[in-house]
């Protein structure tokens, strides 16, 4: 009985020790990414291992915005782009999915309307390349949706052997997107 209660509690120990390491491994920590800027208001959750790689982001309320991250600083590569408010390029969602990146229609894999922060958006995931001289295949998932008016765009694009690593990003991306004055 004494024995049975010694091996109990190494048991018990060992359980707890390990659980932390194994729940370490497989659970991903994220951090928020917030932007302020005149009427533009947005926040998404992203995994830690992205890094701020470009912003463009104008001291001018009509200007258009971008923000982007990549994965240890190169592959996958997320971001949010949104129209000018001004710009008569209001496109619907369905329409810029249509001519996302100057695909064709052969390289699209993928086509579905989603919600995103209660917003009807359309999501288009094709194939494509870095440019016409690298010639480097790129999995692209852009979503487009129109709020307030404005035309805006989340998007992520990897290499083909990343593609299922940065689909489940971007679904978390999704997922924890907050729009306007609740975030």
């Amino acid at each position: 009985m004494f024995k049975n209660k010694i091996k109990f509690k190494l048991i018990l120990t060992a359980l707890f020790l390990f659980i932390p390491f194994i729940c370490s491994c497989t659970i991903p920590a994220y951090r928020t990414y917030t932007l302020r800027h005149y009427d533009y208001k947005f926040s998404f959750e992203y995994p830690s291992g992205y890094k701020k790689i470009q912003s463009y982001i104008q001291n001018n309320p009509d200007a258009p915005l971008a923000v982007r991250f990549a994965l240890e600083g190169k592959d996958p590569v997320l971001g949010v782009s949104i129209n000018s408010p001004r710009s008569i390029n209001q496109q619907d969602p369905a329409i810029a999915a249509n001519t996302s990146g100057g695909h064709s229609p052969d390289q699209e894999l993928e086509r579905s309307s989603i919600l995103i922060a209660g917003e009807n958006g359309e999501m288009v995931v094709y194939s494509s390349f870095t440019d016409s001289t690298q010639n480097t295949p790129l999995i692209v998932r852009d979503l487009f949706f129109r709020y307030n008016g404005t035309l805006w765009s989340v998007f992520i694009y990897s290499s083909p052997d990343k593609a299922d690593e940065a689909r489940l990003d971007f679904e978390h991306i999704i997922q924890t997107f907050k729009l306007g004055e609740n975030n």
